[in-house]
C-alpha cells in the first residue's frame, strides 16, 4: 500500500509541475474562431489548452467506462448468479446434515435393538 502512495505521488507532482510550467509559459492571447457568422473569442492560450485537455480527458473517461459497460454487467450477472448458487449449497448442505442426523439416530437405533 505505502508503494502505491508514492507511486501516485511520483505521477502527480511531474504532471504539476508540467501544468504550472505550461501556464507560465504560454501567457500570450490567442484568438479563436469558433463560428464565422459570430465575432472571436479572444483567450489567453493557456486557459485553451487545459480547457480541451479537460475535454479531452473526460471524453476518454467516457469512452473507457462505455468499452467497459457490457464487462461490467456481465460482472453483475455472474455475481448474483454467484450469490445464488451459494445459497442453494448452503441449502443443500443444511439438508445433507439434516439426513446424516437421521442416519446417525437410525444407526444408534438399531445398535441398541442387537
Amino acid at each position: 500500500m505505502f508503494g502505491l502512495r508514492i507511486f501516485k505521488y511520483l505521477l502527480k507532482i511531474p504532471t504539476l509541475i508540467l501544468c504550472v510550467a505550461f501556464v507560465v509559459l504560454n501567457r500570450q492571447d490567442t484568438t479563436l474562431y469558433y463560428s464565422p457568422i459570430s465575432d472571436p473569442l479572444v483567450l489567453p492560450l493557456w486557459l485553451l489548452g487545459i480547457v480541451l485537455f479537460g475535454v479531452g480527458f473526460i471524453v476518454g473517461a467516457m469512452l473507457l467506462w462505455l468499452n467497459h459497460w457490457p464487462t461490467y454487467r456481465e460482472v453483475r450477472k455472474l455475481r448474483k448468479e454467484l450469490k445464488q448458487t451459494r445459497g442453494e449449497v448452503e441449502e443443500l448442505s443444511d439438508h445433507l446434515h439434516r439426513e446424516d442426523d437421521v442416519m446417525d439416530d437410525v444407526l444408534m437405533i438399531e445398535k441398541e435393538q442387537r
